[in-house]
């Protein structure tokens, strides 16, 4: 985490001050919406990938660095969700099923933003730490493990004010790993992992 909060607010930084004078504005806010997980698995005798739907909560908390540059930090978690496999694929005996969450992570960004009317559009890129959680479970044998990555995040988003103080809007994400992961697959299976996030959000500007 602590690589995470030093790159992104060292970028942050740079970048508004190369542009234009500091105006330190605060703001925080929440944000709730969907994180998709997709997994790949190769292995000695087959591959196979698997997509699911991880309804998630996050905090954030940033400063507008001036009009055109903030920097952002996040902290969040999503539930849990399984997928059932039959008994053979990734050379489990028996019938299992495969559940995964996100137990938390935590992003740093650089916010590249333009006003447009009443609404803000910007892009987001950073570095997040996520704390992901396998559960494997069959009639003979299960296991969890829980891996931490860094990953590569970018994003899109735009917002519209409600009022001086309070925007509301939305956002796509991609948190790119950047290395395999141990899912609790039998040895020999190589798991990665891919996150994209569709969230809503609610921002209070001080």
């Amino acid at each position: 985490m602590k690589k995470v909060l030093m790159v992104s607010a060292a970028m942050a930084v740079c970048a508004a001050g190369s542009a234009q004078a500091l105006e330190l504005k605060p703001y925080a806010g929440v944000g709730v919406g969907s994180m998709i997980m997709n997994t790949s698995v190769t292995g000695p005798a087959s591959s196979f990938a698997q997509q699911k739907y991880l309804p998630g909560f996050f905090l954030r908390a940033g400063v507008d660095l001036n009009k055109n540059f903030a920097v952002e930090f996040r902290t969040g978690l999503s539930t849990s969700a399984s997928k059932f496999w039959p008994a053979n694929t990734a050379q489990m005996p028996a019938n299992f099923t495969w559940g995964n969450k996100v137990r938390n992570f935590y992003s740093g960004f650089v916010k590249a933003q333009t006003r447009i009317d009443e609404g803000r559009i910007y892009l987001l890129g950073g570095l997040s730490t996520v704390d992901i959680e396998s559960t494997i479970t069959s009639s003979v044998n299960g296991s969890m493990q829980t891996t931490n990555n860094t990953a590569y995040s970018i994003g899109v988003g735009f917002d519209v004010a409600l009022n001086k103080e309070s925007d509301v809007g939305i956002e796509y994400l991609i948190y790119q790993m950047d290395r395999p992961m141990n899912s609790g697959l039998p040895a020999g299976n190589q798991t990665t992992y891919t996150l994209q996030g569709l969230n809503l959000l609610y921002t209070h500007h001080y």
